[in-house]
C-alpha cells in the first residue's frame, strides 16, 4: 500500500453500522497513549450529514500522539451506536501526566470508509473529548497516512528574546564553520582542501545531531551519579517567584528541554522530598542592561549533601603554558557540554523541580550541579587521551601543533586529518559542536581569555578594553565584581596584589544584600589643629627652617 500524505489534521470519513443514526455530534482531542489534551474548546464536525438511517459521514480528528481511535461519549449517544458489552472500563492517564479521563468501553465494530481504504474498527469510547471522532497511529497505518509539513521545533520569535536571538543569528551568518578573517595559509595549495575536510566533518556532526534528535552521549559509564552519603536527609528548597517579565521566557525555554529531552514531566502521582528552584540569571552590557538571560537551577542546598566527583580542571596557567609553543591551532566547542550527559535513572529523583503547578526533573545534567564539570572534564578527556596534542578545558577542545616552525601544506593537511579523526570520534559517541564557535587552522587562538600564539601568551585585547572601559564602582557589589574580574588578569599586572590591596579591605561592607547594593563611603581620620601656642613647626631644610624664623632646630 503506498503511503498517503495528509498536510491537514481532519480526514472526511464514512461510518456505517446496523443501527440507526440522527443529528450532529460535538468532542475532545487527545495526546499521548490515548491521553486527552483538553483544548478548552467545542468543534462541531460541519461535515456530518447523514444520508441513510446506518450512515454517517463525519470529518476525523487525527492525531498522531494518540495510539488508538477514539470517540466521545456524546458522538455516541447521540448516534445511538451501541456499546460492545463486556469491555474494559477506567481511566486514560493524559499524556503530560496532569489527570486522566474517564474510559466508558468500545464501540461495537463500525465499517469506517477513508478515501479507497475500507476497515472495520472498534472505537474506544471517551466521556469528554474535543472531538467526535480522532484517529490514532494504529489506525492510520490501516489507512497509509504519514503527516507532512508538521513543524519540528516550538517557534522561536519570542518578543522578549528576540535581540539575542537575533545576535545569535548574525554571528551564524557571519562566521558558518570558522572565521571569516584572511586566512594567512590561503597561498599554500593544501590549505583550501583541509579546511573543506573540517567543515565537512562538522557538518556530519550537524546532521547526525538532528537524526537523533539531540540524543545523549554514548560514552561508556558517563551517566552522572548524584550520590550522598547514607542517612542524609532530602533537599527540598521551595521554588523561588518568577517575574512576570520572564514567565513567557521560562515557559519557552522548558518547551525547548522537553523537545530535546533534557527534562521530562512528572506525573502528579508521584512524589519526590527533593526539590531545586528555578531562577533566571542575567548577564549584562557595560551600560548595565540585560544581554542575555539563562535559565537555570539554585542546587546550592543539594550541592551541600553531595559526595563531588574529585577529577579536576586543568590550571589556566599550565594549559597555555603548553600551547605557546605551538604555531598552528584549531578549537572545537560543544553544545552546552553539561546537557550532553544522562543523569543515572536512579537519581533522576533527586533534581525535581515544580514551575506554574508542574513537577519536572532533569533528565541529563543542569548548570550548577557539583562535580558535574569534573565529570565532563573526566570522560572527555579520556575520549581524547591517545592524542598527545589535544588539550581540553570543560567544552573547549583544543588542538595545537607545528612546534614553532611556519606550517607547510604537509603540516597542515596532518593537522586537519587529525581534526577530522576528533570529529568523527565525537559524532560517533553523540557529542554535538557549536560550528558557529569552532575555529580551525588558525596562525592564533582566542581562548579562556586569552590570546595564544606562536609568539607566547597575552591578554585578549577584548579583556583590556573591558578593563579600560569598566565604569567605577560605586556600590560595594559593583566593586566585588570588579575585582573578580581584574583578579583573573593579574597574572599579567605587576604587583598586583598591592595595587588592589586599598580596595580589598574595603569590599566586604557585611553579608546582607542591602549592605552590598549602598553606595560606597570611605572615612578619612582627621584632627583640627591645636588653637593654643606654642606651635612647634619642624622643617627639615635649613633655608625652611630660617624662613620660618626658627633656628638650627
Amino acid at each position: 500500500m503506498a503511503p498517503q500524505e495528509v498536510d491537514a489534521l481532519f480526514a472526511p470519513i464514512e461510518l456505517r453500522w446496523a443501527r440507526g443514526v440522527k443529528g450532529e455530534g460535538g468532542g475532545g482531542q487527545v495526546d499521548g497513549e490515548g491521553g486527552r489534551r483538553d483544548s478548552g474548546t467545542t468543534h462541531q464536525a460541519d461535515d456530518a450529514t447523514p444520508s441513510c438511517p446506518n450512515h454517517l459521514r463525519v470529518r476525523a480528528f487525527i492525531d498522531c500522539g494518540a495510539s488508538h481511535g477514539l470517540v466521545s461519549q456524546a458522538f455516541v449517544v447521540k448516534h445511538g451506536i451501541r456499546m460492545e458489552p463486556n469491555t474494559s472500563q477506567g481511566a486514560c492517564l493524559l499524556g503530560d501526566g496532569s489527570a486522566s479521563v474517564q474510559h466508558l468501553g468500545c464501540t461495537e465494530p463500525l465499517e469506517v470508509w477513508c478515501g479507497k481504504e475500507t476497515f472495520v474498527y472498534a472505537f474506544h469510547i471517551l466521556q469528554t473529548a474535543a472531538y467526535d471522532v480522532i484517529f490514532g497511529r494504529d489506525i492510520m497505518r490501516m489507512c497509509g497516512m504519514s503527516v507532512v509539513n508538521v513543524p519540528a521545533v516550538y517557534p522561536s520569535n519570542f518578543i522578549a528574546d528576540e535581540p539575542r536571538r537575533a545576535e545569535e543569528q548574525a554571528l551564524r551568518e557571519r562566521r558558518r564553520l570558522t572565521d571569516t578573517e584572511p586566512a594567512p595559509y590561503e597561498s599554500l595549495p593544501a590549505y583550501t582542501v583541509a579546511l573543506e575536510m573540517c567543515q565537512a566533518a562538522v557538518e556530519r556532526n550537524v546532521r547526525a545531531r538532528a537524526e537523533s534528535g539531540g540524543a545523549a552521549t554514548r560514552l561508556p559509564h558517563s551517566q552522572f551519579r548524584v550520590r550522598h552519603p547514607p542517612d542524609t536527609p532530602p533537599s527540598y528548597t521551595p521554588p523561588y517567584p518568577i517575574k512576570h517579565t520572564d514567565r513567557e521566557f521560562v515557559v519557552n525555554e522548558l518547551n525547548e528541554w522537553l523537545l530535546w529531552c533534557q527534562i521530562e514531566r512528572v506525573p502528579y502521582n508521584s512524589h519526590s522530598p527533593y526539590n531545586t528552584p528555578l531562577l533566571v540569571a542575567y548577564t549584562y552590557d557595560k551600560d548595565g542592561n540585560i544581554k542575555k538571560r539563562r535559565l537555570c537551577g539554585d542546587f546550592r542546598g543539594l550541592n551541600k549533601k553531595l559526595i563531588i566527583e574529585e577529577f579536576g580542571l586543568p590550571l589556566i596557567r599550565d594549559l597555555l603554558g603548553h600551547l605557546s609553543s605551538e604555531s598552528l591551532f584549531s578549537e572545537i566547542d560543544l553544545r552546552q557540554a553539561y546537557l550532553q550527559f544522562d543523569v543515572h535513572p536512579d537519581d533522576r529523583v533527586k533534581l525535581r523541580f515544580r514551575f506554574d503547578g508542574h513537577t519536572y526533573q532533569w533528565v541529563r545534567g543542569s548548570f550548577g550541579i557539583a562535580s558535574l564539570s569534573d565529570h565532563c572534564q573526566r570522560h572527555i578527556s579520556l575520549l581524547f587521551a591517545d592524542i598527545p596534542s589535544v588539550r581540553v578545558y570543560m567544552d573547549n577542545i583544543l588542538l595545537a601543533t607545528g612546534m614553532g616552525r611556519a606550517p607547510d601544506s604537509d603540516s597542515i593537511l596532518a593537522h586537519a586529518a587529525t581534526v577530522v579523526q576528533m570529529l568523527d570520534r565525537m559524532t560517533e559517541y553523540f557529542l554535538w559542536v557549536r560550528p558557529e564557535k569552532c575555529h580551525f587552522l588558525r596562525p592564533s587562538i582566542r581562548t579562556l581569555g586569552h590570546l595564544v600564539g606562536a609568539e607566547g601568551v597575552s591578554l585578549d585585547p577584548d579583556k583590556v578594553a573591558q578593563v579600560q572601559a569598566w565604569p567605577v564602582p560605586s556600590t560595594y557589589s559593583q566593586l566585588r565584581s570588579f575585582l573578580g574580574f581584574v583578579a583573573f588578569l593579574r597574572g599579567h599586572i605587576r604587583h598586583a596584589s598591592e595595587l588592589s590591596a586599598p580596595l580589598n579591605r574595603i569590599k566586604d561592607p557585611g553579608k546582607s544584600k542591602k549592605a552590598s547594593n549602598a553606595p560606597i563611603t570611605l572615612t578619612v581620620g582627621a584632627q583640627y589643629p591645636r588653637t593654643v601656642p606654642p606651635y612647634h613647626v619642624m622643617a627639615k631644610s635649613q633655608r625652611w627652617r630660617k624662613a620660618l624664623g626658627g633656628g638650627d632646630r
